[in-house]
C-alpha cells in the first residue's frame, strides 16, 4: 500500500510537471508578433547626413613623386625639391652636405624625414613652410 501511494504521488508530479501553462505561450506568440512586423524607417535630416559624411573632395592628400638627386649641394637639392609646388623652404647658409638620394612614390615630409635620418640634417614645419 505504500508503494501505491508513493507511485500515486510520483505520477501526480510527472502530471504537472509536464503540464503547460498557457501564459508562457502568450508571451512567446507577442514577441513572436513584433518580430515579424516590419520596423518603421527612420528619416534622418540631409544637414545630420553632410556632418556625418566626410568631404572626399575637400580633403586634400599630400603630394607624392620620385626623388633621386647624385652628390648634389644641399641648398640646390631642397630649392629643387619644393620647385613647382606651392611651398617654401629656407636651408641655413652653414648647411654645406652634399645629398644622394633614390625614392620612390614618397611625401615632402616623407623625403625630409628620410634626409634627416641619412644626413642628420634636421627640418622643422612652420607656418611658412619648411626650415
Amino acid at each position: 500500500m505504500y508503494w501505491m501511494r508513493l507511485s500515486a504521488c510520483f505520477m501526480l508530479f510527472i502530471l504537472f510537471g509536464c503540464s503547460s501553462t498557457p501564459k508562457q505561450f502568450e508571451v512567446l506568440d507577442q514577441a513572436l508578433d513584433g518580430i515579424d512586423k516590419p520596423q518603421q524607417s527612420v528619416v534622418v535630416p540631409q544637414s545630420i547626413m553632410d556632418e556625418l559624411t566626410p568631404d572626399i573632395e575637400g580633403r586634400i592628400l599630400p603630394e607624392r613623386f620620385d626623388v633621386m638627386a647624385k652628390n648634389n649641394p644641399a641648398r640646390s637639392f631642397f630649392m629643387g625639391l619644393v620647385d613647382g609646388m606651392n611651398l617654401n623652404i629656407l636651408v641655413h647658409p652653414d648647411v654645406k652636405q652634399r645629398i644622394t638620394i633614390n625614392l620612390k612614390n614618397v611625401t615632402l615630409e616623407e623625403t625630409l624625414t628620410a634626409i634627416r635620418d641619412n644626413y642628420g640634417l634636421e627640418f622643422i614645419r612652420t607656418e611658412y613652410g619648411y626650415r
